[in-house]
C-alpha cells in the first residue's frame, strides 16, 4: 500500500487558517510587566548622537 505523501488544497487551507488564527490571538495577548530592580526606572538619561552626511 502506498502512503499519501501529497497535501490536498483543502488539508493546506485548513491548516493556514489554524495556524493564521493563532498567531493572531497571540498577538491579542496583552503583554506581561518585567519584573526588574526597583532602581531599573531610576536609571541616568543616555545620550544619542546621530551621525550624518552634509551640513
Amino acid at each position: 500500500m502506498q502512503a499519501k505523501n501529497m497535501m490536498s488544497r483543502r488539508d493546506f487551507l485548513r491548516l493556514s487558517a489554524v495556524g493564521t488564527a493563532g498567531v493572531l490571538a497571540a498577538a491579542c495577548v496583552a503583554p506581561t510587566a518585567v519584573q526588574g530592580p526597583a532602581d531599573s526606572a531610576m536609571e541616568e538619561p543616555m545620550e544619542v548622537e546621530y551621525l550624518h552626511k552634509g551640513n
